[in-house]
């Protein structure tokens, strides 16, 4: 070593003491850097599936609302969850009420909703009378409306015993439709699921299990670093 190379050495220990330091500054950055991107990537993902299932939930709703305003019926889709209407139609077919007509022939299936009950009559009509409350009015004179007499096809009598106390025939605003087209045994998976409530939290837990897994599997391994 020269003896200028000893007086810089001497003089400006700062010049190497300072490379270190840089050096192990370096090296942690893209570790840093790396953790960084994986909270974000992670972010972004939980953003998105929360997106994508809110646009399913919408969508669904959607069209749920359009279909009843094509039908004209609250309910246009119904499972069937009895056999009184057997051998027409059967436990878990799926039916779809039509409800644009103003009057319901005999023979028809109507689907009958009485207020304060739960669940809908899906019944077929066995007599028609006119309503005399409404034929009594001049303005209906004409045009009258009727109320109707239904019974399951695999019961032995007609249905006056379930209409509301006092109420021989059921009238037409409680009828939201009557059946035009069904898929035999589609409603077994709903039937299921509200009969045996561990069976619903066994698909959602399924589903949500299947999500996760594939988060992790979507998710960037870690980078290495060479030194």
């Amino acid at each position: 070593m020269s003896h200028i190379d000893r007086i810089c050495s001497h003089e400006h220990p700062s010049i190497f003491s300072y490379e270190p330091f840089s050096l192990s500054w370096s090296r942690s950055s893209p570790t840093s850097s790396s953790s960084t991107n994986s909270s974000t990537s992670s972010t972004r993902h939980a953003l998105s599936t929360l997106f994508k299932v809110l646009l399913i939930i919408s969508t669904a709703f959607a069209a749920w609302k359009g279909l009843c305003f094509v039908t004209a019926s609250s309910s246009p889709v119904i499972v069937v969850i009895s056999e009184s209407m057997e051998p027409a139609f059967y436990r878990g077919d799926v039916l779809f009420v039509w409800n644009r007509a103003e009057v319901f022939d005999v023979g028809e299936v109507a689907v009958c909703w009485f207020e304060g009950r739960p669940l809908p009559m899906v019944h077929r009509i066995v007599q028609r009378v006119p309503d005399y409350e409404v034929g009594r009015n001049e303005s209906a004179i004409g045009h009258p409306q009727y109320q109707y007499l239904t019974k399951g096809d695999n019961n032995d009598r007609d249905d006056t015993p379930l209409y509301p106390p006092g109420q021989p025939y059921v009238k037409r605003h409680e009828v939201i439709g009557t059946i035009k087209g069904y898929i035999p045994y589609l409603g077994w998976v709903t039937i299921l699921m509200n009969e045996h409530p561990w069976l619903k939290a066994a698909v959602f837990g399924a589903a949500g299990s299947f999500s996760f897994l594939r988060k992790k599997q979507a998710e960037p391994h870690g980078v290495k670093i060479q030194r």
